[in-house]
């Protein structure tokens, strides 16, 4: 092949080296095809590259990988372009340019790339680890709480961002600081300081003011008890799937009983530090052992899914609905005195008896009976609440069933007919 080289200048005075090939360069003789035997054998030397054929530095190589699959990449504002190419991408993007004779940029040193290219880069390059506080004790275990911002609160006022229902707590306990939030391309670097705590904040054991957490610290705050971890994405999302099979029942999907017993404590302590008003309802299926012998298990499981569906379209968004046990269902109602929690109970009630539940084509009917009973001065534990509603469960139970009582003091009483 025959090449002619030459050099220029532009208008800005920078010189660009020239290569005009002749067009016979591009008319190969039929023998070129023909290989000699020798043709693959390669000597040592052949795998040596001589300097200047880097002409290029390692970004291009990087770019060379990214480029082809065609990433698609969010739309983001010039800010944040700006923060994701600082760290060690840096170096890669910080090339002097000059514009040339028809504005295209003239290379000196380094490589250039457009904004889009450069996104594409850091993304690639970018780790997708990502810093999260988890609950192991003390609430809602394995509750996540992504660290997604550049300072958190934790402790019980409800400006916080972390909200935490625990007496022992202050009420701006601690404080996350995430570093290095405005560069998500390097190692996320956390720490945690305590904000003049009453009991203080403890990191691994050990009273902190301030320390920089690692990965798979323990937090203690109060009585709740963090872990502090570095997840990726698929991570978190497995992480998901098993906080949820965990936390909710599969067949009804409402909570199950451990996490009713956890949400059940923190109502309750929270009732009797404050003073509000709280209810608990519990219910089951009257003569449902009957119904499993007459019509089979699978038409009772439908039974108990369409239940727990009836449940959550009859529940606000702080009330807590689960599955007890069994035919046995709970649902936790905060801040509702007994007044109100009668009424949602008679609603309810008549909900499921005029819900027709198919059973290969026929319609069944369902009754269930419920007991209703607050929180109260004289009880100490959960347990005595729950005592309490179960009493008056089983006297609706022995008075006939498909019916409301309730228990206030500690006598049961009713049945009532409440208006809807």
């Amino acid at each position: 092949m025959k090449a002619e080289g030459g050099r220029m200048n532009s208008r800005s005075g920078h010189e660009a080296e020239i290569f005009i090939l002749h067009p016979s360069s591009f008319i190969l003789h039929p023998s070129s095809f023909i290989l000699h035997p020798s043709s693959f054998i390669l000597h040592p030397s052949s795998f040596i590259l001589h300097p200047p054929s880097f002409r290029l530095p390692p970004s291009s190589f990087l770019l060379s990988l990214v480029s082809p699959l065609n990433l698609a990449s969010p739309p983001v504002d010039k800010e944040s372009k700006r923060r994701a190419l600082e760290g060690p991408l840096a170096a890669y993007f910080s090339g002097r340019l000059d514009a040339g004779r028809n504005g295209s940029p003239i290379v000196q040193d380094k490589t250039v790339f457009d904004d889009t290219q450069k996104w594409e880069l850091a993304s690639f390059a970018s780790p997708t680890e990502r810093p999260v506080l988890m609950l192991l004790d003390g609430g809602d275990i394995k509750t996540r709480h992504p660290i997604d911002a550049a300072e958190l609160t934790i402790g019980r006022d409800p400006s916080c961002q972390i909200v935490l229902a625990d007496g022992k707590s202050s009420r701006r306990h601690a404080r996350i600081d995430y570093l290095n939030f405005d560069s998500p391309v390097v190692t996320p670097q956390v720490a945690i300081s305590d904000l003049r705590s009453t009991n203080g904040t403890f990191v691994n054991g050990e009273r902190v003011e301030r320390a920089e957490l690692n990965d798979r610290d323990k937090i203690l705050i109060g009585s709740t008890l963090f872990g502090y971890f570095l997840r990726d994405e698929t991570t978190l999302k497995a992480d998901e799937t098993l906080i949820r099979l965990a936390s909710y029942d599969a067949l009804t999907g409402l909570r199950n009983r451990g996490v009713f017993n956890l949400e059940l404590k923190r109502e309750f302590d929270r009732a009797r530090r404050y003073g509000r008003e709280m209810s608990l309802l519990m219910f089951d299926i009257d003569h449902f052992k009957k119904f499993n012998d007459t019509y089979g298990h699978q038409a009772g499981d439908r039974v108990l899914r369409e239940i727990g569906e009836l449940m959550s379209m009859n529940c606000r968004s702080n009330d807590v609905a689960a599955r007890y046990g069994g035919e046995e269902f709970a649902i936790i109602l905060p801040e509702t005195p007994m007044e109100n929690a009668l009424i949602k109970a008679e609603r309810l009630r008549k909900v499921v008896v005029c819900h027709p539940f198919a059973t290969e084509g026929t319609a069944l009917s369902v009754t269930i009976s419920l007991g209703l009973a607050m929180v109260e001065a004289w009880m100490q534990k959960p347990e005595d609440l729950i005592e309490a509603a179960d009493r008056a469960l089983y006297k609706a139970k022995q008075g006939g069933r498909n019916q409301v009582c309730w228990n206030r003091g500690e006598e049961s009483q009713g049945p009532i007919q409440v208006a809807c």
